[in-house]
């Protein structure tokens, strides 16, 4: 799964950029892995001492036959580039339903 999403670090919403995103998302697991499902969720996570920050997420689900060496360096600078894109500090990847932050 990735985790991409609608705004940046400081909850402005990215228009254009989201969509970007998202259409590059599914073209490059489509070609890795033959196709993804997007799902549509809200986050929150907490920005400092008090600051709350909830922005709407897009989550892509794709089911590879192996995880190779070659699709975790694949999905490690598609989330690097979401992340400059995005202006974000961290970017989510869940790999076996264990969470890395990129």
């Amino acid at each position: 799964a990735i985790y991409c999403p609608s705004a940046d670090r400081q909850g402005n919403r990215l228009n254009g950029v989201a969509q970007t995103v998202i259409d590059e998302t599914h073209h490059l697991l489509c070609r890795l892995n033959g196709g993804s499902t997007e799902v549509k969720a809200r986050g929150t996570w907490q920005q400092g001492d008090e600051q709350v920050i909830v922005k709407d997420i897009v989550i892509f689900y794709s089911h590879c036959r192996e995880l190779t060496n070659d699709l975790l360096t694949s999905l490690a600078d598609h989330a690097q580039w979401i992340k400059t894109a995005a202006h974000q500090a961290t970017v989510g990847i869940e790999i076996d339903h264990e969470l890395h932050l990129v």
